[in-house]
């Protein structure tokens, strides 16, 4: 069997046949959440302005009307590269809270206590031994290289940022993903600069999702730290080549491997604020109060090695932040969307 229109077709079907498995289970999860440092995932499908006042009921609510407003989930070809469910290969529409209008008071006052709420959840996750203990395990490595530089180059250092530890930071992704997902491996002959974690579903087919390798280095290196845009979902043929051309099948239909997109419950995704968002909102964040004109924090010096050089030197405090921080979201990432997997590969293995 191929993953072919007849696949496709028949998945169709059984999204939308079993769209109660993937109600249920997302109500199931709103009923559980007990504990304040998982309440973030909630904001997404609250309709509440201000965070603290998120309630499961609305959120039940909002599941069970975007549920019931029409026919979804939609099963197509992605137009584009957004981390969003409407342009995801699963389309599903969820009922959103209506934002103000931009610069604002009221949403100004919006950011202020999103930010603060944000902040409150992660620092009570952290109140946690056994999530200590598990961060320290993977955890072990500089978040950046503090490099030495001829003192005429300033200018340019200056211009780069932050430089992180780019290798250390890749394996500390892949050590996420493997303690979130634990039910997927890695798979090396069937990755490339493309990287795929994989379960088998029968004797011809495996699913899972992937990332491009190379593309993140290159994000880190140039553009800042951050977690991939999206970690995509994808059921593939034990015979496919890793050879095939990258991505040819994130914008066509190929019969070895079909890409679903958004791996992320569409209620709850995303958990929380990007890695990458977080690294730049923390620089101003200096808690309750958040005036009009802050300065950002000071997170890298340069200072003189001798007379000829220089040395940057950066804030392993803020570091740390953010390491634990890409912790805290690769977590909520994998406790939320663990029912939509399991939706999916129950509909995945229906269809064939």
């Amino acid at each position: 069997m191929n993953l072919d229109e007849n696949f496709r077709l028949k998945l169709q079907r059984t999204l939308r046949d079993n769209i109660s498995y993937l109600q249920n289970k997302s109500i199931d999860l709103v009923n559980n959440i007990d504990n304040e440092s998982k309440k973030n995932v909630l904001s997404r499908v609250s309709d509440e302005y201000n965070p603290y006042r998120i309630s499961q009921e609305r959120a039940i609510h909002n599941i069970n009307t975007s549920i019931e407003s029409g026919d979804q989930p939609i099963l197509k070809l992605r137009n584009d590269d957004w981390a969003r469910f409407r342009e995801n290969e699963i389309e599903f529409k969820v009922i959103k809270k209506p934002t103000p209008p931009l610069h604002s008071k009221e949403e100004l006052q919006l950011r202020v206590e999103s930010e603060d709420f944000l902040y409150d959840c992660f620092n009570s996750y952290w109140l946690d031994t056994e999530r200590n203990n598990r961060y320290a395990q993977v955890s072990d490595f500089l978040c950046f290289q503090d490099l030495e530089f001829p003192k005429d180059e300033l200018f340019k250092i200056q211009n780069k940022g932050n430089i992180y530890n780019v290798e250390s930071w890749i394996k500390y992704i892949a050590d996420l993903v493997e303690m979130n997902f634990s039910e997927f491996k890695f798979d090396k002959k069937k990755s490339n600069r493309i990287v795929r974690f994989l379960k088998p579903l029968n004797e011809n087919f495996e699913f899972g999702f992937e990332y491009d390798l190379t593309a993140l280095k290159s994000q880190i290196k140039n553009n800042g730290i951050q977690l991939p845009d999206y970690f995509n979902i994808i059921v593939i043929n034990k015979m496919f080549d890793s050879k095939a051309k990258i991505k040819s099948h994130i914008f066509n239909y190929n019969d070895n491997i079909i890409s679903l997109g958004i791996l992320g419950n569409p209620f709850f995704y995303p958990p929380c604020r990007s890695l990458y968002s977080f690294s730049i909102v923390d620089l101003y964040h200096y808690g309750k109060f958040y005036p009009d004109n802050i300065d950002p924090k000071r997170v890298r010096e340069y200072k003189f090695i001798n007379e000829e050089n220089m040395k940057i030197v950066h804030s392993d405090e803020y570091g740390e932040k953010l390491k634990k921080y890409a912790f805290f979201y690769m977590d909520l990432l994998g406790y939320s969307s663990k029912s939509y997997l399991d939706y999916l590969e129950k509909c995945i293995l229906e269809a064939f």
